[in-house]
């Protein structure tokens, strides 16, 4: 493989100093059948495509083989950093679809203001940190795309158009405050995403992988770092949403009919100053999600909903396990006041044995215990049952 050189001279790329030692290394050692030391930096990309080539048979490997040889890698080289971000947007637009974080640092590192070495190197340090916090992700759009629901007063028709967005809509001399924002929001959104299945108020929003609430919660989180309003009133307000989409679930109604309404709420709350505004948002936020729950009987609705039924016998039954468990957990918080249990290691017990139908599957015939007290229960009648939790320590 080579390539060209500045002054447009073919050179080897074997002679790179990153990969030299390790590509050499790799022929030799597999020249004498010997192990190729964990700390080669190509031995993963080696131990591919050995697994994949070595049950294969000649006339595979040699099409194989010839694919690898027709490939052209072209490298571009310029000694101009705004020239680079040039190339890299007209190619881009001929070539392969790039995520939209990608397209955002091009265009921030591109027009960002000022063009002093000092001021972009601290962007690109910025930006760095940015990537870190969204690489909890699998997907880091999504993060884009929650600030850009906070920080413009327009949404993108989806996260594969939110870059065009941004781009419509922020002017160039503005990049630099945007780039300072959404490195401050990067930080609250990695705090959110890290802590969801252990912070007990959003554990809810893991378990049914609700992303579309991640924007209103993160400005929340953004104006208690900003100290804005405090821990309390924070908490309060992520438990009354918590609580208003645990009931719009229990309805069975879609999510996409609450995300105009979220997405508005997210962009005024990001913004507002004042401990009072904050409240005034969330009060009207509050009084216009009551109304999609309104006229249902949720004592009804959450009897015959299925996702509240729990059975190891019935398949579709068991997948409900971690809601069944966070809404046990929720109830003993309330009741529990002489023991310390620690949720996560206690498992679910059925008191009329499972059998996977009514009215075994109800949550009311479900309780947790440990594990070694489930397993000694087993399927004793259900007074036999209550006797011996009565009589344990601890569930």
């Amino acid at each position: 493989m080579t390539s060209l050189s500045r002054d447009n001279n073919r050179e080897p790329v074997i002679n790179n100093s990153l990969y030299d030692y390790s590509i050499k290394e790799l022929v030799d050692k597999s020249m004498h059948s010997e192990n190729i030391p964990d700390n080669n930096k190509l031995i993963k990309v080696f131990s591919y495509f050995d697994n994949l080539l070595q049950d294969k048979n000649f006339s595979y490997i040699s099409d194989f083989l010839d694919k690898v040889l027709s490939v052209n890698i072209v490298e571009i080289i310029s000694g101009e950093d705004e020239e680079i971000y040039n190339i890299f947007e007209v190619l881009n637009a001929r070539g392969q679809k790039l995520r939209q974080i990608d397209l955002l640092k091009n265009h921030i590192m591109k027009y960002v203001q000022p063009r002093a070495g000092t001021f972009i190197d601290e962007a690109e340090r910025k930006w760095r940190v940015i990537l870190d916090n969204a690489s909890i992700l699998n997907d880091p759009d999504y993060m884009i795309h929650h600030f850009a629901k906070c920080y413009i007063d327009k949404n993108a028709e989806n996260k594969d158009s939110v870059y065009r967005l941004i781009k419509d809509e922020i002017d160039i001399q503005e990049l630099g405050v945007f780039l300072d924002k959404l490195y401050e929001f990067s930080e609250r959104y990695k705090e959110l995403v890290s802590g969801l299945e252990h912070n007990s108020l959003t554990k809810y929003f893991k378990i049914k992988n609700n992303q579309q609430v991640r924007s209103l919660i993160v400005a929340i989180y953004v104006l208690l770092n900003q100290n804005i309003i405090d821990n309390s009133l924070a908490n309060d307000a992520i438990l009354q949403i918590r609580n208003f989409f645990f009931n719009f679930n229990v309805t069975r109604q879609t999510s996409n009919q609450t995300d105009s309404l979220i997405s508005s709420a997210s962009y005024n709350i990001y913004h507002c100053k004042t401990e009072t505004h904050f409240k005034f948002i969330l009060t009207d936020l509050l009084l216009k999600c009551k109304e999609y729950i309104q006229g249902y009987d949720l004592s009804q609705v959450f009897t015959t909903n299925r996702t509240f039924q729990y059975s190891n016998v019935d398949h579709s039954l068991r997948r409900n396990a971690k809601l069944v468990r966070f809404i046990l957990e929720n109830v003993y918080n309330l009741v529990q006041i002489d023991n310390c249990i620690s949720i996560d290691e206690m498992t679910i017990e059925h008191l009329i044995s499972d059998n996977g139908h009514e009215p075994s599957i109800f949550l009311w015939n479900l309780t947790l215990t440990s594990e070694v007290l489930n397993n000694s229960l087993g399927n004793r009648p259900i007074e036999e049952k209550i006797s011996i939790l009565k009589k344990s320590i601890l569930y």
